[in-house]
């Protein structure tokens, strides 16, 4: 998500990038939405109006990321704001919205080489080559997978970390 949004920056189109990762009701959803476009407003319907006509009819990209809790909430909010004329929304969650408008793409595994040097950026400690091509053939290339476990190398071995998933994926961390 943070790519695309990216992309289309450097492109001079709009856009506000919204992060829902601690968002668990669809009301703080909406505020999250309200908060990442500046609105100051009483109540949320008048915060959502000001953010449709913010957008108006300009090209503008809103991005709901991290809609992993609140994704069928999350398809309210994409079902006001794709009246817009050229608005267009991306939702990343691991499910479905359930939107009418939704189109799902399902983000291909990272290649062997793509994931251990996401490994190696997000963890803290140094890996051998051998333990990181392990660590990440057993994850699949799951980027999420691989922000985890990167995560629990901070505060367990790491042959705590590979013995844990050899127990739970006996038949991948086998040499």
């Amino acid at each position: 998500a943070s790519v695309l949004a990216a992309t289309w920056a450097d492109g001079g189109k709009r856009l506000r990038y919204v992060d829902l990762v601690k968002v668990r009701r669809a009301d703080l959803a909406i505020e999250e939405l309200i908060d990442a476009f500046g609105v100051v407003a009483k109540d949320i319907k008048i915060g959502l109006r000001r953010v449709k006509s913010y957008i108006g009819a300009d090209d503008f990209l809103v991005v709901f990321d991290n809609a992993d809790d609140v994704g069928s909430d999350t398809a309210v909010l994409v079902d006001e704001l794709v009246r817009l004329p050229a608005v267009r929304i991306v939702v990343t969650s691991r499910s479905p919205t359930w939107s009418a408008h939704e189109h799902v793409w399902m983000a291909p595994p990272m290649s062997l080489y793509d994931s251990e040097q996401l490994l190696r950026e997000r963890c803290a400690v140094e890996l051998e080559a051998g333990e990181c091509r392990r660590i990440c053939a057993a994850l699949d290339g799951l980027p999420l997978a691989i922000e985890l476990v990167a995560g629990r190398l901070a505060t367990a071995s790491v042959e705590d970390v590979a013995g844990g998933l050899a127990s739970a994926l006996p038949h991948v961390l086998t040499s």
